[in-house]
C-alpha cells in the first residue's frame, strides 16, 4: 500500500520496489527486446529505458495525458517524461538506479527517445497502435565536446609504462586497433590470423570486421600467445579454457574466465596513472587517471586524422558507419593541421 503523497518525509523514491509496470507492458517490451536485431549491450539498454517509461506511466504520481498502458500513451507523456529524466527526481527509475537525484544529460535523454521511437514503430508493425507518440517530440540539443585524447608523446608513455604481460597486450590491442572495448574482451585466438597479419572483430550488432595487425602490434600478440600458453601448461583452469575454441580468450582471467569490461578499465586506467597521465582523484580516494578505452580509440582516430590520413579511411578502420560519427566524437583537427589547410590555399 502506497504512503499518501502528503504524508510528512514521503519521498517517491520510497515507491520504486512497490509501483511495477503493468504485466501486459512488461510482455510487450520482452517481445520488442527479443525480435530486436540490435547488439546485445542495446537490447539491455533499450529494455531499461522502455521499462522507466512504462513505470512512470503507471506511477500514481505521474501526471499523464494518456492511460497508465504503454498503448495508450500520446506524445504529451512523451515531452513530460522526457523533462521527468531532467528533474532530478526519477521517483520511476528501476532499483539499479543508484542515484534517483541525478540529472540525465541531454545525450542521456536523447538516448531514451530514441529508444521509444523504436518500440512504437514496433508496436506499429504488430498494429496494436496506430502511431507513434514519439513523432513530433523535439530531441534534446547535444552540444558535443571533442573528448580526451592523448598526443604521440603521451601514447608512448602509456605503451611504455610497466605492468603485467596481460597488462601490456591489452593496451597494444586498444591503441593499435582502434577497436571498442568489447571487441577486445571478445576477440579469440581463432579470430587471430597471424599468417594474414589480420584480426577479425565482432562489433556492433554482432557484425564481424576485419583489421590489420599493427606492426608494433604482431610481436605484442606473439609474446602474449606464448605467455599464455606457459599459463595454460601450470594452470588447469586457463588450459580448460585454451582447450575449447569458443572460450580461448585473448583476454583471459586468472581463472580461466573472458575478462570482463570492468577489469580491463582498471587496468588501463592504472597503466595510464603510472605513466602520469590524466590523473585525478575521485571521492573514493583512489588515485585513478581519466583515460579509458575510448580515449585510446579517440586519440586513434586523431592522431591518424592530423598526420594527413582522410577521414573516410579513419572511419572505416574504425567501423563507423557514417563519417559524421567520426568526425563529430572521435577524430578532430589540430591547430597546424587548420592552419596548414588555410596556407595551402595558394589561389
Amino acid at each position: 500500500m502506497h504512503t499518501p503523497p502528503n504524508t510528512p518525509g514521503d519521498t517517491h523514491s520510497n515507491h520504486i520496489a512497490r509501483d511495477p509496470m503493468p504485466d501486459a507492458s512488461a510482455r510487450l517490451i520482452a517481445e520488442f527486446i527479443a525480435l530486436s536485431l540490435s547488439s546485445a549491450h542495446t537490447r539491455h539498454r533499450y529494455a531499461t529505458q522502455v521499462g522507466e517509461f512504462a513505470a512512470w506511466l503507471a506511477h500514481p504520481h505521474t501526471d499523464r495525458t494518456g492511460s497508465a498502458a504503454l498503448g495508450g500513451a500520446k506524445r504529451a507523456d512523451v515531452i513530460r517524461f522526457l523533462a521527468y529524466l531532467a528533474s532530478g527526481d526519477r521517483y520511476a527509475a528501476p532499483p539499479t538506479v543508484r542515484d534517483q537525484s541525478v540529472v540525465l544529460s541531454d545525450s542521456a535523454r536523447k538516448n531514451y527517445l530514441s529508444a521509444l521511437h523504436s518500440f512504437y514503430e514496433h508496436l506499429i508493425s504488430l498494429e496494436l497502435v496506430d502511431r507513434n507518440p514519439t513523432q513530433g517530440v523535439k530531441r534534446p540539443r547535444v552540444r558535443v565536446k571533442p573528448g580526451l585524447r592523448l598526443t604521440a608523446a603521451e601514447l608512448r608513455r602509456f605503451l611504455d609504462a610497466p605492468g603485467s604481460p596481460r597488462d601490456r597486450v591489452q593496451a597494444y590491442l586498444l591503441a593499435y586497433t582502434a577497436a571498442r572495448l568489447n571487441e577486445i574482451r571478445c576477440l579469440r585466438w581463432q579470430d587471430v590470423d597471424f599468417e594474414s597479419g589480420t584480426l577479425m572483430l565482432s562489433g556492433k550488432g554482432d557484425k564481424y570486421r576485419p583489421v590489420d595487425i599493427h606492426p608494433r602490434l604482431m610481436p605484442e600478440l606473439r609474446r602474449w600467445r606464448l605467455c599464455q600458453n606457459a599459463r595454460a601448461e601450470r594452470d588447469a583452469a586457463v588450459r580448460l579454457a585454451r582447450a575449447n575454441p569458443d572460450t580461448d580468450f585473448v583476454l583471459l582471467s586468472r581463472a580461466g574466465k573472458q575478462l570482463s569490461a570492468s577489469a580491463i578499465c582498471k587496468q588501463i586506467k592504472r597503466r595510464a596513472t603510472i605513466a602520469g597521465l590524466y590523473v585525478k582523484s575521485p571521492k573514493h580516494g583512489e588515485c585513478r587517471s581519466a583515460v579509458s578505452p575510448h580515449v585510446l580509440r579517440r586519440t586513434f582516430a586523431t592522431l591518424l586524422l592530423n598526420d594527413g590520413h582522410h577521414l573516410d579511411a579513419v572511419a572505416d578502420v574504425l567501423g563507423h558507419v557514417s563519417v559524421d560519427t567520426t568526425r563529430k566524437h572521435y577524430a578532430f583537427s589540430s591547430n597546424a593541421r587548420r592552419r596548414a589547410t588555410i596556407e595551402g590555399f595558394n589561389f
